[in-house]
């Protein structure tokens, strides 16, 4: 089965990007490939599974290759820019896995994982 990965970013009140990730092992949100969907398709119902979000707001911003235990795994970024941004913000924090990791924390999910074609996060 095909692993793809993804991550929404958003900037809180003190302007701060933040990252969705595994709050366990701080990698990206992770699905196995649908049958039925495309890997885009698969990687936003994973994150709708999560996060309750307007998809109107949501924007990929970065698709690029990453390498995992020496696996390539398609990484898709999205920013959310909707109204309802708290809510969002808030809304994995109600679960034991999934929160929300400052940009400056990212260094451990980095360690891990290698991406190629570094993503250029304008924000």
């Amino acid at each position: 089965m095909d692993l793809i990965a993804g991550t929404i970013l958003v900037e809180d009140s003190e302007r701060q990007i933040k990252f969705l990730v595994n709050q366990t092992n701080k990698l990206f949100v992770t699905s196995y490939l649908l049958d039925d969907k495309t890997a885009l398709a698969t990687i936003l119902e994973k994150l709708r599974s999560l996060v309750n979000f307007d998809i109107d707001h949501l924007e990929l911003v970065e698709l690029t290759n990453s390498v995992y235990k020496g696996k390539d795994i398609p990484l898709y970024v999205f920013s959310y820019n909707g109204e309802d941004d708290l809510r969002l913000k808030n809304i994995a924090d109600e679960t034991d896995i999934y929160g929300w990791l400052n940009y400056k924390d990212l260094k451990k999910t980095f360690e891990q994982v290698t991406i190629q074609g570094v993503p250029n996060f304008k924000h």
